[in-house]
């Protein structure tokens, strides 16, 4: 009896150790999520005239046909930009979170 006892408890501890694994390796796929790479989009010029994007992690909150939100992180992650990109109009839009005022606005040509 005291046999299966051990058995049972070496899986348990097992089975934790399995879970913790995971949970890192989930982590640092999220954080390679925010430290995506911007250079290939077409408003990457414009972002990278307003934003230092060395000095802020870029998180892609939205991508899809229609448009793309970027929020802009600092080492703390409290946001202190967001960047809306309409695809069909090429439109570009950055605003300042900390005082909520649009620091760029324009159609970026193609």
């Amino acid at each position: 009896m005291n046999i299966y006892a051990l058995l049972l408890t070496v899986l348990l501890l097992l089975t934790g150790c399995t879970a913790g694994e995971n949970a890192i390796v989930e982590e640092e796929t999220e954080a390679e999520q925010v430290n995506t790479d911007l250079t290939g989009l077409p408003e990457y010029a414009a972002l990278a005239e307003e934003i230092d994007l060395e000095a802020f992690a870029a998180e892609i909150e939205k991508d899809d046909k229609e448009d793309r939100i970027i929020f802009f992180s600092s080492g703390s992650g409290e946001q202190l930009y967001k960047s809306t990109y309409t695809k069909e109009e090429g439109r570009l839009q950055i605003t300042s979170l900390t005082d909520e005022q649009i620091v760029f606005d324009e159609v970026l040509s193609p």
